[in-house]
């Protein structure tokens, strides 16, 4: 038998580029609200930071069109990439949600857990 465990890895972590979001990106990011479902995407081939972590939305709001909300700050993208890349190899599921929509434009939070299986 076994149960999931879910660790907090980070919370309340704002994302970072609202200013260079698209007009259709601003649209998706203003109508986040607390508990919506987002995505982290390590962007290997980001010419301007090899730790990019690209924030984007995961629910179901926006079927097609844009998804990206932006970035992860750059002083802790590191840390996520080693621990999307954890997830990917060992096939844990990284949770990722809003926690906090912010009173001004771009100021949204969110948290990250891992979700792990452990034998009781």
């Amino acid at each position: 038998m076994s149960d999931k465990v879910e660790i907090t890895l980070i919370r309340e972590l704002r994302i970072v580029g609202y200013p260079y979001l698209n007009g259709l990106e601003r649209d998706l990011y203003d109508s986040l609200r607390i508990g919506d479902k987002l995505s982290l995407h390590h962007e290997t081939e980001n010419a301007f930071d090899e730790y990019a972590v690209r924030v984007e939305y995961a629910g179901t709001l926006a079927q097609e069109g844009p998804r990206k909300l932006g970035y992860v700050p750059k002083t802790i993208s590191p840390v996520l990439v080693y621990f999307l890349r954890v997830a990917e190899l060992s096939g844990r599921e990284l949770k990722v949600w809003v926690t906090n929509t912010g009173k001004k434009p771009g100021q949204v939070d969110f948290s990250t857990r891992l979700v792990e299986e452990v034998p009781f």
